[in-house]
């Protein structure tokens, strides 16, 4: 086995504070797997069994700790557009170039809308994905009302007994 490098007396302290002053317990606890190998002497087995960590996780730590100094304590966070059929500004670039068509109270087709952007990106996209990308935008669907707010109810009826049937 190889031997174990050192941790400064110093990171030690500021393992310490990190577990006294965080509120995510992510951190807390890699905070901890650091402070028991600096502050203790444990090896990575025992950390593993006091963390809750595998025995893996406790080296991954370690090597990020010896990679990257203190910034190890706080985890980058996980998520982000893996999946992602076109860039975000490319999206934007699509919704932009149909936003005047919406905001002046045209009806847009979704399936037409759809049909453009399949085209414009050269890539074919399920329709749930595509009405993900509009919601993503702030487009939702809007219906047209059942009746105008400005009708008149009296003119109506009086039309309604009038008129031919």
């Amino acid at each position: 086995m190889r031997p174990q490098k050192a941790i400064p007396a110093v990171d030690a302290k500021a393992f310490k504070e990190a577990m006294r002053t965080t509120t995510k317990k992510n951190e807390f606890r890699r905070a901890q797997a650091l402070y028991l190998r600096a502050g203790c002497g444990m090896n990575a087995v025992e950390i593993a069994e006091a963390t809750n960590y595998s025995v893996g996780a406790v080296r991954a730590i370690h090597g990020d700790y010896f990679k990257h100094g203190l910034s190890a304590i706080k985890q980058q966070d996980k998520g982000g557009r893996y999946r992602s059929h076109v860039s975000l500004e490319a999206e934007k670039a699509f919704i932009k170039k149909h936003s005047k068509e919406a905001e002046s109270g045209g009806i847009l087709v979704v399936s037409d809308l759809k049909k453009e952007f399949e085209k414009d990106m050269n890539l074919t996209i399920s329709n749930s994905a595509f009405y993900k990308l509009l919601e993503r935008h702030g487009w939702r669907k809007i219906m047209p009302r059942k009746k105008h707010p400005k009708q008149d109810v009296e003119a109506l009826e009086a039309f309604k007994k009038t008129s031919l049937k």
